[in-house]
């Protein structure tokens, strides 16, 4: 920062998802502000307490703006637009506030701040939610742009999607991409203005990695009561369609046919109809399959340090967290050809690769047959699993530790 009266505020909502890449995301940013010592707070909106609070963590603030859930929807316009009245209260005048959103969020709000402040605005992007509805299908979405009438509820509800998140992020003063797929999409449909100041900067992870001896990892496989001799396959990630998860089910389940040793761990939360669901599949290897609900990080490192063979299989993915914490901990992996999931591991080099493949109503599926191979070849061809890891280990450090992503915001916050 060019001033030392500029001051960031980080600016996220209350929701679910900061249980999942978004939080993750933030705490790597707060890490990144403390180092670099750069003044910083964090707003949470929606904050689901009584009143305005504003709570003092290590070197910094945590202000936290109420919104009654039992309130009108059409309260959440009149909510929008007294936030920046309540913040011109909280923020001195002498301060240049530097507001980094993480959230898309009204149009009218992103104005309103500008209105009232002499600010520069930030804007992380980490899901769009027409990708999500349409699980990245980048094929149909083409189709879509290209329909003049006879629109579907879904396609009309992609339409207002891109033309509410261009509105918004014309507002934006630096636009800022976890994965270069994202950027080169939003440019290609005009979504981004070409003179738009952006920067494509991906998450960094700090290096938790740590070689465990045998006698530590068969310590692990007994806490979890399997067979030191048993080969486990892992998935990790929420438990919902779009992870791919009926999938890689489906394709273990021809696995055991011919690898009798193998054990799939799967470590996520979903919802319970789901979990039915997914539980009713795995019959009648039930046996081979553990689902582990959500754990803690410590937990999750220990499993990657037994791991086999990692999966990770979604349709979409705007960065691909949990590939990049696989391959900082030496996790040979699998991966879906697919958005940013394509950009961490390069086929046959840091891992092996999965097509999604289309049914014969033109669907996305995953292709079971190649996964179930591809989860074999690594099961029994250890060495080459070990190969993958190495050169998948070495992409992390040039490319996602943390260190690098301190450095890209150190740039971007400091020649504001």
């Amino acid at each position: 920062m060019q001033k030392n009266n500029k001051k960031i505020y980080i600016v996220t909502e209350e929701s679910p998802a900061n249980q999942y890449g978004i939080g993750q995301y933030l705490n790597q940013l707060i890490d990144t502000l403390k180092e670099l010592n750069l003044p910083f707070s964090l707003i949470t909106l929606y904050a689901q307490t009584s009143r305005i609070e504003i709570q003092y963590e290590q070197n910094y603030e945590h202000i936290l703006i109420p919104f009654n859930n039992k309130q009108s929807y059409h309260f959440i316009f009149y909510y929008q637009r007294a936030i920046p009245y309540l913040l011109k209260d909280i923020i001195p005048e002498t301060i240049e506030p530097i507001f980094h959103f993480q959230v898309f969020t009204s149009s009218q709000l992103i104005q309103n701040i500008k209105n009232f402040f002499n600010c520069h605005l930030l804007f992380t992007i980490h899901y769009r939610s027409w990708a999500l509805e349409l699980d990245g299908d980048l094929k149909y979405l083409e189709e879509i742009l290209m329909k003049k009438e006879n629109l579907k509820s879904l396609e009309l509800r992609v339409i207002k999607s891109l033309e509410y998140e261009q509105r918004f992020l014309t507002q934006i003063d630096t636009v800022i991409f976890p994965a270069f797929h994202s950027f080169k999409l939003y440019h290609k449909n005009g979504v981004i203005n070409k003179n738009q100041h952006c920067e494509v900067v991906s998450h960094g992870i700090k290096d938790t990695y740590k070689s465990l001896t045998i006698r530590q990892k068969k310590a692990i496989k007994k806490r979890y009561g399997i067979d030191n001799s048993t080969q486990i396959v892992l998935f990790a990630g929420r438990l919902i369609d779009s992870k791919g998860i009926g999938f890689l089910i489906e394709a273990f389940r021809k696995v055991v046919c011919y690898q009798r040793d193998a054990h799939l761990f799967i470590v996520g939360d979903g919802d319970k109809e789901d979990m039915t669901y997914w539980l009713k599949m795995a019959h009648p290897i039930t046996t081979k399959i553990s689902f582990l609900g959500k754990i803690n990080r410590e937990e999750l490192y220990d499993l990657y340090a037994i791991t086999n063979v990692g999966v990770v299989c979604s349709f979409y993915e705007e960065f691909g967290l949990v590939a990049a914490e696989m391959i900082l901990h030496k996790v040979p992996v699998i991966v879906t050809e697919t958005s940013g999931l394509a950009e961490i591991v390069e086929n046959n080099i840091h891992g092996l690769t999965v097509p999604i493949i289309r049914d014969a109503q033109g669907k996305q599926i995953i292709d079971v047959n190649k996964m179930q191979k591809h989860i074999i070849t690594l099961l029994r061809f250890p060495e080459k699993g070990k190969e993958f890891a190495e050169n998948a280990r070495k992409r992390f450090l040039e490319k996602y530790e943390h260190s690098i992503f301190k450095k890209r915001m150190k740039t971007i916050y400091c020649n504001i």
